[in-house]
């Protein structure tokens, strides 16, 4: 393999302007350059075109403008206990006032101002001076806001204190701990849909821990993805970090599954993923969604007991619009793909002035699962309510054109509306 190409310093200084690294460390320990397509690629994913070198001197010429010309840093984030310095840009010669605005109102001083011998830059006929300052390390963690003040011009830029480190759970003690790293997706059972849930998780988790002795079990990240097919493979790239993905429920660990009258249907649905599952060498998330999907729709449409209704209730009210939002989201996904910039423009905002004629007759369902306990929202696209019914019976319900229609008695609160039947 040939020498990599010599690096443009044109091309350095621009991924280096926007804190992209030119060169990392790779697990063997050896230094790794990044080739100039991933580094044309990676700045034109930030907007930046910089395929030439003409491209890249106009690009550093913008940077060097969007940077005199902002007063203060977009943001500051600063360790607890330790000193943090940051730059200010004023009139070159003005006075440079800066303070601190706790996130609880109260004014803090102690910024020390240090030694910066950077020269003034001229912006469009004005020369502007940079001058340092050092936070102070006993700050509270928390948001926060530096404060700058300059003749008339008053600024002011967010503060993050974080901690210096985070520490172990108590429950580790003091002691050496040791424990199992996985991908949930690959610890398969027998009793799995093809790919490993959240009952294989804790299953392995008994397992390793009275067996032998372990601590914990680390995993991958367990949020939701677009509920559509093909499934993004990768648990780094989520449709939402709120959520968690549906795929890793375990169908039977459902508590409405031993109410199901057609219980050997759902598990002729695992049958078969599970027969696929075996003849493949990789993992198959699109069959195990498309049977699970189907399973967890037989599911929801068993009446909940009380206590799971009012559950379920709590839930939708504790999420709220949030919940509403995702829901609604995964339901457009079903109806025009997962790649938002594919649906109609008027779609494409989380607050679209209104749904098409034709969406809001034609409701999707979207199951999106907003913790690990097995529970479920079988959700619509939102559209303005009507006046409340004098009286909810669930079926006559006016606060929703999709409210549900129950296949047992009217008893708990209303799915949609949460009123008492």
């Amino acid at each position: 393999m040939g020498a990599m190409t010599e690096l443009a310093p044109s091309l350095v200084e621009l991924a280096r302007r926007l804190g992209i690294a030119t060169e990392y460390q790779d697990w063997t320990g050896h230094d790794v350059r990044v080739s100039a397509e991933t580094l044309v690629a990676v700045l034109a994913a930030f907007g930046v075109a910089a395929r030439t070198e003409e491209e890249r001197n106009t690009a550093l010429a913008e940077q060097l403008r969007s940077y005199w010309a902002r007063p203060l840093p977009a943001t500051i984030v600063a360790r607890a206990g330790a000193p943090t310095r940051f730059w200010v840009h004023v009139t070159h010669g003005a006075p440079a006032d800066v303070w601190l605005r706790l996130e609880g109102g109260t004014i803090r001083g102690g910024v020390q101002q240090i030694d910066n011998f950077t020269p003034p830059f001229e912006l469009d006929g004005r020369w502007i001076g940079e001058a340092s300052f050092v936070l102070p390390a006993d700050l509270p963690l928390g948001y926060h806001r530096v404060q700058l003040c300059s003749g008339d011009d008053e600024n002011s830029t967010a503060l993050i204190v974080t901690p210096d480190w985070v520490g172990l759970p108590e429950k580790l003690g003091n002691h050496r701990a040791w424990g199992l790293a996985t991908q949930l997706y690959s610890v398969r059972s027998r009793r799995s849909w093809g790919i490993g849930d959240l009952t294989d998780l804790a299953d392995l988790a008994l397992w390793s821990a009275y067996r032998h002795g372990a601590d914990y079990v680390l995993v991958n990240p367990l949020h939701a993805a677009a509920p559509t097919t093909p499934m993004e493979p990768s648990p780094y790239l989520p449709t939402s970090r709120r959520y968690f993905n549906p795929l890793y429920l375990r169908v039977e660990a459902i508590p409405e599954f031993g109410e199901l009258a057609k219980r050997s249907r759902v598990r002729q649905l695992r049958t078969d993923v599970q027969r696929r599952a075996d003849r493949r060498d990789t993992i198959d998330r699109d069959s195990a969604w498309r049977a699970k999907r189907k399973a967890l729709e037989l599911i929801y449409r068993v009446p909940r007991s009380a206590g799971r209704e009012l559950a379920y209730a709590a839930f939708r009210s504790r999420e709220g619009r949030a919940l509403d939002d995702f829901a609604t989201w995964c339901a457009l996904a079903e109806k025009y793909g997962g790649d938002w910039h594919r649906w109609p423009k008027s779609l494409r905002h989380p607050m679209p002035p209104a749904l098409p004629v034709s969406w809001t007759n034609t409701p999707t369902r979207s199951i999106s699962t907003g913790g690990c306990n097995g529970s479920s929202t079988n959700s619509s696209p939102r559209r303005s309510p009507g006046p409340p019914g004098p009286e909810c019976r669930w079926a006559s319900c006016m606060t929703s054109p999709w409210a549900s229609t129950p296949t047992g008695p009217t008893h708990g609160p209303c799915r949609t509306c949460s009123r008492w039947a």
